[in-house]
């Protein structure tokens, strides 16, 4: 794969910075700033609102306009702030405060919420997850990937990765593949192995190995850097389309949590930064949103 530079990579996904701002910092005034032309957009009245200013105050009501705080004081001070085009929010005692920033998360997994959930909150053994797998089976077409997610193998009954002789009997047909609730390790069943390129024959990739049996032959699980070499450039691909769909569930989600600013920690093709622009140019981006390209895939690998 030829390299490529951020900058390079950044414009070609039609942006040419490594942030999409949903709402600009917000700016706490210390009590009241006033308004200078018109009257707020939105006041929050009858609470406890926490400032986190410079006193760290707790007030009742705050004034903002546009995307910046305006003034800050009790209900009656706020009042003067409040016109007829005002949404007002009567807070009824409850809290107000500043939103979370979640200082690492994958957003570009979004698209997998539609994975099997095989948590250990969702299963207890193997003969579990191959229950979901079966159940997953009648739904679609002889082919057509089975993928899930969240496996934890020292939380299974039989405390151990499952592996192709565990699924090959229930998905001859399917290329099955489970990732690991770290993300790091995954494992298949044979017809998926050989969808990504392994063999009964093939070797370890440098800082990637493949869990094997007593002769040799990789039995499913792979670690760490088999990543890059089998599973990220041969796993079904995610549509700009799909990416969009996904963030629009993940912006949702985190709002609902109270979170407000986020850093996706692993923007890895162009369409994943597109995704994030057309969520922006159809108003429905409700997180901040700052990008980091994930610099290690992309180098091919030779096994000679």
């Amino acid at each position: 794969m030829k390299p490529i530079s951020r900058r390079s990579f950044l414009e070609r996904s039609g942006t040419g910075m490594a942030a999409v701002t949903a709402i600009p910092a917000l700016e706490v005034a210390v009590q009241m700033t006033g308004l200078s032309s018109s009257s707020a957009d939105v006041g929050l009245v009858g609470g406890r609102v926490i400032t986190v200013n410079a006193r760290n105050e707790i007030v009742e009501a705050v004034a903002i306009k546009g995307n910046q705080i305006a003034a800050v004081g009790s209900s009656a001070e706020i009042e003067t702030f409040i016109g007829s085009r005002t949404r007002v929010i009567d807070l009824k005692g409850r809290t107000a405060m500043p939103g979370f920033i979640e200082n690492h998360i994958h957003m570009t997994n979004s698209p997998q919420r539609t994975w099997i959930n095989i948590r250990p909150e969702m299963v207890g053994s193997i003969d579990d997850i191959k229950t979901l797998v079966s159940e997953r089976i009648k739904q679609i077409p002889a082919g057509e990937w089975i993928l899930a997610w969240g496996y934890h193998p020292e939380r299974l009954k039989e405390g151990r990765h499952p592996n192709r002789h565990d699924l090959d009997p229930v998905s001859p047909n399917n290329p099955v593949a489970f990732k690991h609730r770290e993300g790091m390790s995954w494992t298949f069943n044979t017809k998926a192995l050989r969808l990504i390129g392994v063999q009964d024959d093939t070797p370890d990739p440098p800082g990637g190995p493949l869990q094997r049996d007593e002769q040799g032959v990789p039995l499913g699980p792979m670690f760490d850097n088999a990543r890059a070499v089998f599973i990220q450039p041969n796993l079904p691909k995610v549509s700009e389309d799909g990416f969009l769909e996904g963030y629009r569930w993940m912006c949702g989600e985190l709002n609902r949590h109270g979170i407000t600013s986020a850093y996706e920690a692993g923007i890895r093709n162009p369409e994943q930064v597109s995704a994030w622009r057309r969520l922006r140019e159809e108003g429905r981006l409700t997180v901040r949103v700052s990008l980091g390209p994930y610099p290690i895939y992309g180098s091919d690998w030779n096994p000679d």
